[in-house]
This record gives structure tokens, C-alpha cells and sequence, in this order.
């Protein structure tokens, strides 16, 4: 494909004016999950794109461009680069309303929860008697649908998926092109007005940790006495009084 650039008109200076650069569009949708997001049957989602253009001959500072069709005469885009790197010029990433991205839950499988106990703190041994803590391994499957708006082919499409500390990449049907842990990439074509799926399975680790408190006395059970300080009492001898002897 072939496309021909010009400045905007209200710009005092042309800077400049190419016209039947070959051109590409670069597309990509970014997945990331976590534990609010995981559960959820229906997760709307939105993809990016740039348009690259290869073999620019001059050299074209950060501005706003518009882009015309050759054919029709009339512009087709409205974007803004950040100015050419060699022979290469690119937009800046925009929404991509060409795609409409679907992300289903397949099946979410709870794992077998393993217990241990460990003693607490010593700031909170006054008040705890034990802490326990339950792990389990949760098997997720996902299903991404990619459906193309137009009448034209889009190939290259990349869906990216990035793992975390609490979910990663288990397996997928259709093997992703690239596998750079945390990144997995596949690369997707869709014809025109059709759909692609990519279905993938993660595994959640799930942590949960609960405080187990002492036991309290039984209700009504008496106070041990409290410890009281023996107290001495001197006991004399009645004494009469002094007086004459008769």
C-alpha cells in the first residue's frame, strides 16, 4: 500500500510533503489478569495501533500528520508522530476501532488446598494461639475472540500476555510465536468481517491466611483471687490503769 502525507493546512510552514510511501499497520491488544479481573465471564477489551511508514526520505520533525488516499483524493487518518528515526517514520499507538476484542471464560477449576501452621508472631503471641495458612493451585481457561470490522485481511495482529506473581502461562492450544517469560506472543490473521480465537489456560496461585485466636475462659467461670499482701496484727495485753494500791 501506498500513501501521501502532507503538514496540516494551518501550519504556517510546510515541513514536509511525501507522497507513495509504503506503509504498514502494526497491531497489538496487551492481556494482563489478576485475581479481580480472572473470575469474570466477560472482560472487554481494546486494542492498538501505529502506522509505519519505511523509506522516508527526509527527515520529519514530531508534528501532526494527515494521511490521504491516492486514489480518492481525501484524507483517510488524522495522527501525530513522533518524528522520523532514519528512514523510519511511525505514529504514535491509538485505539484500534478495525477489531473488536471478545475475553470468555472457558472453565475455572479450584485446586486441592494444602494446610500448614506456623506460629505467630511474638508481638501477637498474647492474643493468637497459631496462624494457618492454606495454599491451592487454581487452573483457569480463557478464551480471547478477535473479529475483523473491515472488508480487508488483517495479518500480524499480536496479542501479548503478560504473567505476574500470582498467575502464569500454563499452555494453549495454538503455541505463541514468542515465549519470553513473563511475555507470551502469538501472531493473528483474520480474513475480512471474520473471527479468530486463541484459547489459553493460566494457573492462579491462591494464598489464604487465617489468624486462629486463643480460647477464652468459660463464660461465669470466677476470676483466679487476686494475690493479697498478709497484713501483721500486734495484740496487747489489757492494762489497767494506774492508781492507788489499797
Amino acid at each position: 500500500m501506498k500513501a501521501t502525507l502532507l503538514p496540516r493546512q494551518n501550519v504556517r510552514l510546510a515541513w514536509f510533503k511525501i507522497e507513495n510511501i509504503k506503509f504498514q499497520h502494526d497491531r497489538k491488544v496487551e492481556l494482563s489478569y489478576y485475581p479481580s479481573n480472572l473470575q469474570q465471564d466477560t472482560i472487554g477489551r481494546s486494542g492498538t495501533f501505529q502506522i509505519v511508514f519505511q523509506d522516508v526520505s527526509k527527515q520529519v520533525p514530531s508534528s501532526q500528520i494527515i494521511i490521504f488516499d491516492k486514489a480518492l483524493g481525501l484524507p483517510q487518518s488524522y495522527s501525530k508522530t513522533p518524528g522520523s528515526v532514519g528512514s523510519r517514520l511511525s505514529t504514535e499507538w491509538q485505539t484500534d476501532l478495525d477489531v473488536e476484542l471478545t475475553d470468555r471464560l472457558v472453565s475455572y477449576d479450584t485446586g486441592k488446598e494444602t494446610i500448614k501452621v506456623e506460629p505467630p508472631p511474638p508481638h501477637l503471641r498474647n492474643r493468637l494461639k497459631e496462624i494457618e495458612i492454606r495454599e491451592s493451585d487454581d487452573i483457569v481457561t480463557r478464551k480471547l475472540i478477535v473479529k475483523n470490522l473491515t472488508a480487508c485481511p488483517i495479518e500480524g495482529l499480536q496479542v501479548k500476555l503478560y504473567e505476574n506473581k500470582d498467575i502464569r502461562f500454563e499452555r494453549s492450544k495454538v503455541e505463541p510465536s514468542k515465549k519470553d517469560p513473563p511475555e507470551y506472543t502469538w501472531l493473528v490473521n483474520v480474513q475480512a468481517d471474520a473471527t479468530s480465537t486463541i484459547e489459553f489456560t493460566l494457573k492462579r496461585h491462591v494464598t489464604k491466611t487465617f489468624e486462629i485466636e486463643k480460647e477464652l475462659p468459660p463464660h461465669g467461670t470466677p476470676a483466679p483471687p487476686a494475690r493479697m499482701a498478709m497484713q501483721a496484727q500486734v495484740h496487747l495485753p489489757n492494762q489497767e490503769p494506774d492508781g492507788d494500791e489499797r
